[in-house]
């Protein structure tokens, strides 16, 4: 798990469509420790700030799973 602060959130132009249907919204977060990747949501908020310091992990695909305050679950 790591942590850093959020630099940059880019909101892509082209959307995610699952297998089930459900359109995500794509956005590009840049971190102040040089890691960047990307966050998927079904709302066209990506519910994180520029200034943010949080708490996540990188996938081999590039996506970046945050950790929640107070829950054990990663969120995409």
């Amino acid at each position: 798990m790591k942590t850093a602060k959020i630099t940059n959130i880019e909101k892509k132009q082209k959307t995610f469509r699952t297998n089930d249907g459900k359109e995500l919204y794509v956005f590009e977060l840049t971190f102040d420790n040089g890691d960047f990747g990307a966050i998927y949501k079904q709302s066209p908020s990506a519910y994180v700030n520029i200034g943010d310091s949080i708490n996540y992990e990188k996938t081999e695909r590039g996506t970046i799973k945050i950790q929640r305050d107070g829950d054990r679950k990663s969120v995409v």
